[in-house]
């Protein structure tokens, strides 16, 4: 996965939620999805794991509480065993989730370095 900073100021991850939060309210991650042709046949299949880590966001406002769950592996797997391009792989990489992600890391990292 390519990191991009996004952080140019100090408040970076308020900036990023208050200017989109009904992005990241709509905004999926999406699961590795493939195309192969058996027999002849095109068929779409998706790919899943059972052991991979996930990144659960709770956004607190002043009426809800918006829970998003950033799989790694559905936005980090670009192809599968065979070589196979992920379909998913550059919308994933260019959702807001991704953004949001990649800013708390950054906040997170500052934080620790500087407590």
């Amino acid at each position: 996965m390519q990191r991009v900073s996004i952080c140019k100021h100090k408040f970076a991850l308020f900036s990023l939620l208050k200017s989109r939060y009904y992005q990241i309210q709509k905004d999926k991650i999406k699961y590795p999805e493939y195309r192969k042709r058996v027999n002849g046949k095109i068929g779409i299949y998706y790919s899943y794991i059972d052991h991979s880590c996930h990144n659960i966001f709770e956004i607190h406002t002043i009426n809800r509480i918006l829970k998003k769950d950033i799989d790694d592996y559905a936005l980090e797997t670009k192809y599968n065993e065979e070589k196979h391009l992920n379909r998913n792989y550059y919308s994933n990489e260019k959702s807001i989730l991704n953004k949001l992600k990649i800013v708390v890391e950054h906040e997170v990292d500052v934080y620790n370095k500087n407590p």
